[in-house]
C-alpha cells in the first residue's frame, strides 16, 4: 500500500473494536496464508473477529505439520425482540437481572402482552472493519445476510498490484499490533505466503527480497517450509501434473493451452474429479512449463461427462467475465467451470466456437 492509503487506513484500523475477513470462494494459497497472519494479529488483541467462508482447505492440511490455522473467533451476536408498538402503546423497555435469568421489562398502555406477537430475530455480526481478499467489489454481495457491512471506507480491499498481497498484510499487522512481528511462527507463515505468491521468488522485486530477508532474521522457518513444498511436489499432485503435461498442447493461433485428464488418471492418483480448486491449482503449475497463453483450458472426465476449467494468464476477474458469460458459466474467483459435454472433442469444438464469437483476452 502506498503511504497515502496507509495514512488513511491507519486510524480506521487502529480504532476498530471488531473485524471480519472475507475470502473468495476458491482462494489462492498465499491468500489463505496472508489472511491467517491478519487473523493472528487481530486475535492477539483479543478483538472479535469472524472469517468467511468457514471451510477447511487443502492448504490448511498441507501446513498442519508446521502450524495450525486459528479457529474462528467468537463474535458477539445480537438478537432482536420485536413487538407491534402501536398495538400495545409501548412506553419503556428495560431489563432486570434475576438469579438465573435476565428479565426484559416492557411497559405499555394496553394491558398484557401476547407471546404470539413476539418476534425473535438473530442479527448478523456487525464488524467495524472488513478486510476483503478479492478485487471485485461485487463479490461482497456473496456474504449478504452473513454479516452486516460497515460504511464503504471501512471495507478494505487487499489485492496485489505493484506490491504483493503478502507485503500489504505485513504493513497492516504493523498497524494492528507491532509486537506480533517478533512472532517466529507468524513470520514463518508470511514467508510461506511470499514464496507461494512469487513462485519461489521467480517474480520478485527489491521490496519482496527485503521482506524475505527481514522475515528470515525474525525467525521464519525456511528449512521446514521448503521440506513441505518439496513433499507436496512428490505426492499425488505431482503425479496428476505429470499426466496433465503429457496431454497438453497449445493452439498457437488462438493462444490457448489445452490439457486433458481421463478417469484413469484420477484412479491412478486416488483423487476424485470433483475437486475444482485442486484442479485449478495444478493447472496453475502447468503455466510454468509453457509459453504464455491467453487462456488455459483443462478438460477432464466425470461421471456426468467431460467438464472444462478455464483460467487466464493473469488473475484479473474482468478478463474471464465475458468468456464465462458466453459459455453460460459462473466465474469462481480466478477461473470458471463449464459443461458437461459428451466427450473431449465435443467440448473442445464447442468452447473454441464460443470464444471466437468474442474478443480474446489481450
Amino acid at each position: 500500500m502506498d503511504e497515502q492509503i496507509l495514512n488513511k487506513t491507519r486510524p480506521i484500523i487502529g480504532e476498530a473494536k471488531s473485524f471480519a475477513i472475507l475470502l473468495d470462494k476458491n482462494p489462492e494459497e498465499y491468500e489463505l496464508l496472508s489472511s491467517e497472519v491478519l487473523k493472528r494479529a487481530i486475535s492477539s488483541k483479543n478483538l472479535p473477529l469472524i472469517t468467511l467462508p468457514q471451510t477447511q482447505t487443502d492448504t490448511e492440511k498441507k501446513w498442519s505439520v508446521l502450524f495450525k490455522f486459528l479457529a474462528n473467533q467468537r463474535f458477539p451476536r445480537k438478537t432482536s425482540l420485536k413487538l407491534p408498538k402501536d398495538k400495545y402503546g409501548i412506553k419503556e423497555v428495560g431489563y432486570k437481572e434475576e438469579e438465573d435469568n435476565i428479565a426484559l421489562i416492557i411497559t405499555g398502555d394496553n394491558g398484557f402482552f401476547s407471546k404470539e406477537d413476539i418476534l425473535l430475530e438473530t442479527l448478523p455480526p456487525e464488524p467495524e472493519v472488513v478486510f476483503c481478499f478479492f478485487e471485485n467489489p461485487s463479490t461482497v454481495d456473496n456474504f449478504s445476510g452473513l454479516i452486516r457491512l460497515p460504511e464503504k471506507e471501512k471495507t478494505i480491499f487487499i489485492t496485489p498490484n505493484e506490491q504483493t498481497l503478502t507485503e500489504k498484510v505485513f504493513q497492516l499487522i504493523k498497524i494492528l499490533n507491532p509486537s506480533v512481528q517478533e512472532d517466529g511462527e507468524l513470520n514463518t507463515i508470511l514467508f510461506a505466503s511470499l514464496l507461494s505468491e512469487t513462485d519461489n521468488f521467480q517474480k520478485n522485486s527489491q521490496s519482496v527480497l527485503s521482506l524475505a530477508t527481514l522475515l528470515l532474521k525474525k525467525g521464519a522457518d525456511q528449512e521446514n517450509i521448503e521440506k513441505i513444498n518439496e513433499t507436496e511436489k512428490q505426492t499425488w499432485s505431482a503425479q496428476l501434473l505429470g499426466r496433465m503435461l503429457a496431454r497438453t498442447y497449445t493452439d498457437e493461433l488462438m493462444k490457448i493451452s489445452w490439457s486433458f485428464l481421463t478417469n484413469r488418471d484420477f484412479q491412478k492418483t486416488g483423487k476424485k474429479p470433483d475437486d475444482t480448486s485442486l484442479l485449478y491449482k495444478i493447472q496453475n503449475r502447468i503455466k510454468h512449463f509453457l509459453p504464455p497463453q491467453k487462456l488455459y483450458v483443462l478438460l477432464w472426465q466425470t461421471q456426468e461427462g467431460v467438464r472444462a476449467l478455464i483460467s487466464s494468464k493473469e488473475k484479473r476477474n474482468s478478463c474471464l467475465t465475458p468468456i464465462a458469460e458466453t459459455l453460460g458459466a459462473n466465474l469462481q474467483s480466478y477461473f470458471f467451470v463449464t459443461g458437461p459435454f459428451k466427450n473431449f472433442s465435443a467440448a473442445e469444438i464447442y468452447i473454441k466456437e464460443k470464444i471466437k464469437t468474442i474478443n480474446p483476452i489481450e
